[in-house]
């Protein structure tokens, strides 16, 4: 009971739409999840643990959605690029700096712009943040998603649950949570930890 999969490859904007969903369900909208690549190789797993869990504080402290992220290492076209702001804090040893926006896979020269700048850190896709406030991003940002994850919260727990769940997941949009949700996001939604 305690694995949510996906009820049919949607890509991420309806896989992480619908885990919060089933979690803000089960536990109502004072969880805090994380959202992270199930393929990434953590060398350091003290100073990623310690992130995760300073994240964990300013997302239950301030209610913010907070990024962690690494600084590039050479001009990567194969990923997204986060666009850091003023340093805005600091908590448990890490610095916390202003979102300004999510570019996704950029070309050579503006991903060479980006490393020079020291303003942009490599997307890690180290996501924390509470089931409510997920799913109020979601409401704004992604409103055509947000009526089905309605409607299929609305038959949890019910007898109506798979067949709701069946014909409502398959209409959402195929699309990756950094298009359909992160990247149109910004100014106080978002704070962002290089690690």
């Amino acid at each position: 009971e305690n694995i949510i999969a996906e009820p049919e490859m949607r890509d991420t904007l309806a896989a992480v739409g619908y885990a919060v969903t089933v979690l803000d369900h089960r536990f109502p909208g004072t969880t805090v999840a994380t959202l992270w690549g199930a393929d990434h190789v953590i060398r350091n797993e003290d100073i990623f643990l310690s992130a995760l869990r300073a994240a964990a504080k300013l997302t239950t402290e301030r209610g913010w959605v907070v990024k962690i992220d690494v600084p590039p290492t050479y001009a990567n076209t194969g990923l997204g690029y986060i666009e850091i702001g003023d340093r805005i804090g600091e908590t448990d040893g890490s610095d916390v700096f202003a979102f300004v926006r999510q570019i996704e896979k950029p070309d050579v020269p503006t991903a060479e712009e980006f490393l020079k700048s020291g303003r942009f850190l490599w997307n890690t896709g180290y996501i924390v943040w509470t089931t409510s406030k997920i799913l109020e991003l979601y409401a704004q940002h992604a409103p055509d998603v947000t009526r089905r994850l309605r409607t299929i919260a609305a038959a949890l727990g019910t007898s109506d649950e798979p067949g709701v769940i069946a014909r409502e997941f398959p209409l959402i949009e195929r699309l990756s949570v950094d298009y359909g949700l992160f990247q149109k996001m910004g100014g106080d939604e978002f704070a962002v930890m290089p690690v």
